[in-house]
């Protein structure tokens, strides 16, 4: 038997055992999703699972929520894009299982989906299998999906975001329609998971990748056209959600928010020290919603910088050493993603203009950008482990790290009693 042919018939997947050691590490962490364990409270029990169960009740009278009259007073739910009543997977979960199942069940599978879509994305950047792997677990585990776990739309969106950018990758490398059509079916599964606020960041960083493909070679400037023939096919794909929500948006006025709200819940400048000590700034008194936040311009709901200290050991040695196109590009957005973060506490007038730009005045929570600044880094970091083949190099990202945690501001000691000393910010958050 010729061993050299069996395992070339063999699936990439399965002779990769770095991806499935990662998968598997995925799966197990997440085990407890399958047992009955999952996030209580908050949202989850507020609005996204009684939001299902009247998506559930509709497609098991063989309809859609065009509208509840168990919601509030009455509600359009189908132009609720929390609801995902046209995302493919739940008209599968929400039909046949419960809805408590189905939603730990999705929360399951798309954790998966973000770990494995991550490292072939890694892997398109060149990232060995096990630099791929670390960045794959860093940024699927990292501090922004903790605080998010309780936001369906967080972990169902970003799961799409390395499939997106994959795509952009092979389109500007190869031309190929086929991957112009699965840009838009990517893009448009993710549309209507509904929130939106991710997809924006997905389309802004595929048209950066064209730029940044582009200026590397300019005879293939031309596929950038491709690009956006992806994301306008896959925003036709999702009009049928995109309508009603819009519609939505426009009529309770969401559409123009006040700009305190928009500038509420940034990233404090000084807690940038939780990327080496992530607890931190987590025992404060009066939980996440002290007054220590709200003087701060957020919660600490919102306000979390971390992918792991190994990972940001591994970081340091990617961005010291020798940077390739792919590092200088991601090392780029982390840092510009991360300023917009921090942009609302330390020059408001500077985050003012920013949402003067059209499209970027839509949302709010700046401190969300932290979650593609968390991407970035943990790609990084895969490039550290790739390049860090000796003991000198992870002892020099150790030191690194450990002086990039001292160096955070002495106002970042948070104070005893947590007063809230910033009036405007205290009356946007309450």
């Amino acid at each position: 038997m010729d061993i050299g042919s069996t395992m070339q018939r063999i699936p990439a997947f399965v002779s990769n055992p770095a991806l499935l050691w990662t998968l598997a590490l995925a799966a197990c962490l997440l085990s407890a999703l399958l047992i009955g364990i999952e996030p209580v409270g908050g949202d989850p029990d507020r609005m996204y699972r009684p939001i299902k169960a009247e998506l559930a009740r509709a497609l098991d009278e063989g309809g859609m929520p065009y509208w509840s009259d168990r919601v509030g007073l009455g509600f359009p739910l189908l132009a609720e894009s929390h609801a995902a009543a046209y995302y493919p997977p739940n008209q599968v979960l929400y039909r046949l299982l419960s809805v408590p199942l189905a939603y730990r069940l999705s929360m399951f599978l798309h954790y998966l989906l973000m770990a494995g879509a991550t490292y072939a994305y890694g892997r398109r950047l060149d990232l060995s299998p096990y630099g791929a792997a670390l960045a794959a677990l860093s940024f699927s585990f990292c501090g922004f999906q903790s605080i998010h776990s309780s936001h369906e739309w967080s972990y169902h969106a970003l799961a799409y975001l390395p499939i997106c950018l994959l795509a952009a990758e092979r389109i500007m490398a190869e031309g190929r329609l086929v991957w112009v059509a699965g840009l838009a079916v990517a893009y448009g599964l993710q549309l209507t998971v509904g929130h939106f606020q991710v997809q924006s960041w997905t389309a802004g960083l595929v048209v950066a990748t064209g730029a940044w493909r582009a200026l590397e070679a300019p005879r293939r400037a031309c596929r950038a056209l491709g690009l956006l023939a992806g994301l306008a096919w896959g925003a036709a794909i999702a009009a049928v959600q995109l309508g009603p929500s819009w519609e939505l948006a426009r009529f309770v006025g969401f559409d123009d928010r006040p700009f305190l709200s928009l500038a509420f819940f940034g990233f404090p400048p000084a807690h940038w020290a939780e990327l080496v000590a992530p607890g931190w700034l987590r025992g404060i008194p009066g939980g996440p919603e002290a007054g220590y936040w709200y003087a701060l311009g957020t919660t600490g709901y919102e306000a979390c910088l971390y992918i792991g200290t190994i990972p940001l050991i591994f970081a340091f040695v990617g961005l010291v050493s020798q940077r390739d196109s792919a590092t200088r590009f991601w090392t780029g957005v982390s840092l510009a993603t991360f300023l917009l973060a921090i942009l609302p506490s330390v020059w408001l007038q500077g985050f003012e203009w920013v949402t003067s730009v059209p499209g970027m005045g839509l949302f709010r929570a700046p401190g969300r950008f932290l979650a593609v600044t968390s991407l970035g880094l943990a790609l990084i970091a895969g490039r550290g482990l790739d390049r860090g083949g000796s003991r000198a190099p992870a002892w020099f990202g150790l030191v690194l790290a450990i002086a990039f945690a001292a160096g955070g501001p002495g106002g970042s000691s948070p104070g005893r009693g947590g007063r809230t000393t910033s009036a405007s910010w205290g009356g946007i958050g309450s």
